[in-house]
C-alpha cells in the first residue's frame, strides 16, 4: 500500500510539472519538425520580403594606430524575412509599423582602403540595436568598430549587422503587453514553444529569425559585393562573430551555412544547456540575477520537461555538433554574470576540432575590459586562416590535460608551436567565501543571512560588486627546460572558498611584436595569436544538492 501511494504521489507531482510547462499536454513528439531540421527549413525558406537597398549614407574611419589605413562604410537597409503572423504581434504601440513579423537591419558593410587578396572571403559581426529608434550608427558605433578594425588587420571587407533580434516586439499573447527586447524576446518565445510545440509550426523560437538573419546578410554583402564594387574578388566565404546572443547566433548561423568557414562566438558557451545549466544551481542555489526575463516567465521550472529538451535540439549547437568542423575560436568572460567560468566542461570534448580557446580574466559579460584582446586575438586569427586558406593545423596549439583529483593543468605545447612562443601565465580568482561557487563580478543576493554586500565589496541599486573574485596573473616556467610542458595549479583556499585557474598562451607572429601586459587587463599587440586552457575549479565540489523538475522554479542570485 506505502508503494502504490507513493507511486501514485510521483506520478501526480509529474503531471502536474508537465501542466505547468504545458497546459495542453502537448508533446514535441507530433511537432511538424524536429531538432536541426527545424532551424535548417526555416533558414532556407524563400521569403519575398528578402530586400536590400543602399541607402546612400557612407561612414568613415580609420585604423587606431596604424596611419594610412582608412575605411569607409557603405550603410544598407536590408529586409531579411517575415517571422511568424501578423496577428501573432499587438502593433498598436508603434504606430501599426509591423515590428517583429517584418525584420528589417541596417547593415553596414566596411571596405577597407587597401584590400588584400582575401580569397573571397569576407567578415560579418552580428549585434543589437532597436528598430523603433535611430537605427544609423556613427562611425565611431563600438560594434561597428570590431567590424572596421578586423578588416582593416585581414585586408578583407567587413560588415556589422545590427538589429539581431529585431526589437521592441509586443506579442498579442503576452498579458502584460511587455515591450520586450533582448532575453525577454528570447525567453517568451521559449515559453511559447514548451507550451505548444505542435501548432506554432516550430517557428517560435527566436534563434530561428535570428539566424535566418545572418543568412541574408551573407547574401547581401555578396551581392553588394559583385554589383557596387568592381574589380574586387566575388566574397564567398565568411568569417563570422558575435556576442552574448549574438555569440549564439554565431554558432548556429555556422551550424546552418555552407559559407561559413570560421566561426568566433563571443561570451556564448552556454551548450548543452539543459545539464549545464543545472550545475549553475548547484553553483548559486538559485540562478543568476541575469536570468531575470526566464524565471520570471517560469521557464527555470520547465527545464526538465520533455518539451524543452525538444525545444534544446532546435536551438542548442550542441545537439548538431558534428556540423561545426570549421575552425572555431570561443572567446568566454571571466566573470560573466550569465556564464560560469567552467561551462565549457559540459560540451568541450564533444565539440569537433579544430577549435581554440580565449578566456578573458578580468571581464563581465559586456566585455568592456576584454575587447583590447579579444578583438586583436579574433583578427589574427583570421587573418591567419586567411593566409593559410583555412589551414587550420598552421595555427599554433597546445595539448591540455586536467587532473581529476588536484585540478591541476598541464599544458604541452606542441614542437612546431615552440619557436615563436612568446609567454605562459596562470590567471586564478577566488570566491567571496564558502557560500556560493561564485565568480561573478555582479550578483543580486549578497552574502550571508542579511544578504550584506560587504565585506566582498559594495552595493548600488540592489546590485553587489565583488571586489575579492579580480583576477590576478602569474608566470609559468617549463617543467623542464625544452619539453614544453606546463603546469598551473592552486591549491583550495583552506577558508571553504573555491579557486578558479586557468593556462595563457601567447605566441608572436612577428618578432618585432611587443609583449601583452601583466595585469589585471591583458593587451594583446596586433598579429599575436592568444590561447588559453579550459578553467580549473577546486575544490571539484557544489555548496547546493541539484533540482529536480518544477523544483527549479529556485530564486534569483
Amino acid at each position: 500500500m506505502v508503494r502504490i501511494g507513493l507511486a501514485f504521489l510521483l506520478l501526480v507531482q509529474s503531471t502536474r510539472a508537465q501542466d505547468f510547462c504545458s497546459p495542453k499536454n502537448i508533446s514535441a513528439d507530433d511537432a511538424p519538425c524536429h531538432g536541426f531540421d527545424c532551424l535548417k527549413q526555416y533558414c532556407d525558406k524563400a521569403d519575398a520580403n528578402y530586400k536590400w537597398e543602399d541607402t546612400g549614407i557612407r561612414l568613415h574611419g580609420t585604423h587606431p594606430t596604424i596611419a594610412g589605413h582608412n575605411w569607409t562604410g557603405y550603410v544598407i537597409n536590408m529586409t531579411s524575412q517575415s517571422w511568424l503572423r501578423p496577428e501573432d504581434f499587438d502593433f498598436s504601440w508603434c504606430g501599426n509599423k509591423p515590428i517583429g513579423h517584418i525584420w528589417w537591419h541596417i547593415l553596414v558593410i566596411v571596405v577597407p582602403s587597401t584590400l588584400r587578396d582575401s580569397n573571397g572571403t569576407a567578415f560579418l559581426y552580428m549585434t543589437g540595436g532597436d528598430n523603433d529608434g535611430n537605427p544609423i550608427p556613427d562611425a565611431g558605433s563600438e560594434d561597428l568598430l570590431v567590424a572596421a578594425y578586423v578588416a582593416l588587420e585581414t585586408g578583407s571587407i567587413g560588415a556589422a549587422l545590427f538589429q539581431v533580434p529585431n526589437q521592441h516586439i509586443v506579442f498579442a499573447a503576452d498579458p502584460l503587453k511587455k515591450h520586450r527586447s533582448e532575453d525577454a524576446v528570447i525567453a517568451f518565445t521559449w515559453q511559447q514553444y514548451v507550451a505548444d510545440p505542435v501548432s506554432t509550426a516550430s517557428e517560435w523560437p527566436l534563434r530561428l529569425p535570428m539566424t535566418k538573419a545572418g543568412v541574408r546578410a551573407l547574401d547581401t554583402i555578396s551581392a553588394f559585393v559583385a554589383q557596387s564594387l568592381p574589380g574586387v574578388k566575388p566574397v564567398e566565404r565568411f568569417g563570422i562573430a558575435g556576442a552574448s546572443k549574438r555569440g549564439w547566433t554565431t554558432w548556429t548561423l555556422a551550424a546552418v551555412d555552407a559559407r561559413v568557414v570560421a566561426a568566433m562566438p563571443i561570451v556564448m558557451d552556454e551548450l548543452n544547456l539543459i545539464p549545464n545549466i543545472h550545475h549553475h544551481y548547484k553553483s548559486y542555489g538559485g540562478w543568476s540575477f541575469a536570468l531575470a526575463d526566464y524565471w520570471e516567465l517560469n521557464f527555470t521550472a520547465c527545464l526538465d520537461h520533455p518539451n524543452t529538451a525538444a525545444l534544446m535540439k532546435i536551438v542548442d549547437p550542441y545537439s548538431y555538433a558534428e556540423r561545426l568542423t570549421m575552425p572555431k575560436l570561443i572567446i568566454n568572460s571571466g566573470m560573466d554574470e550569465f556564464f560560469l567560468p567552467d561551462d565549457t566542461h559540459w560540451w568541450w570534448d564533444e565539440m569537433p576540432e579544430p577549435k581554440r580557446f580565449l578566456m578573458v580574466p578580468n571581464a563581465e559579460h559586456s566585455e568592456a575590459t576584454g575587447v583590447l584582446e579579444l578583438v586583436p586575438d579574433a583578427a589574427t586569427f583570421l587573418n591567419a586562416l586567411i593566409a593559410t586558406d583555412f589551414d587550420a593545423a598552421t595555427l599554433p596549439n597546445f595539448r591540455q590535460s586536467t587532473d581529476p583529483a588536484s585540478g591541476a593543468i598541464t599544458v604541452t605545447v606542441e614542437p612546431a608551436a615552440k619557436a615563436r612562443l612568446k609567454a605562459v601565465h596562470l590567471w586564478h580568482a577566488t570566491t567571496c567565501n564558502g557560500e556560493r561557487r561564485d565568480f561573478r563580478v555582479l550578483n543580486s543576493a549578497g552574502w550571508g543571512p542579511s544578504g550584506s554586500c560587504t565585506p566582498c565589496g559594495f552595493g548600488a541599486k540592489g546590485i553587489c560588486t565583488n571586489l575579492r573574485v579580480l583576477w590576478n596573473v602569474s608566470t609559468l616556467s617549463e617543467q623542464t627546460p625544452g619539453s614544453g610542458v606546463y603546469v598551473g595549479v592552486k591549491p583550495p583556499p583552506a577558508d571553504g572558498r573555491w579557486a578558479a585557474f586557468f593556462i595563457d598562451v601567447t605566441w608572436e607572429q612577428t618578432a618585432a611584436a611587443a609583449g601583452p601586459l601583466s595585469s589585471g587587463w591583458p593587451v594583446l599587440p596586433s598579429g599575436d595569436f592568444e590561447w588559453t586552457s579550459q578553467v580549473s575549479v577546486v575544490p571539484n565540489t557544489y555548496p547546493f544538492d541539484d533540482c529536480h523538475g518544477s523544483g527549479c522554479q529556485g530564486k534569483l542570485v
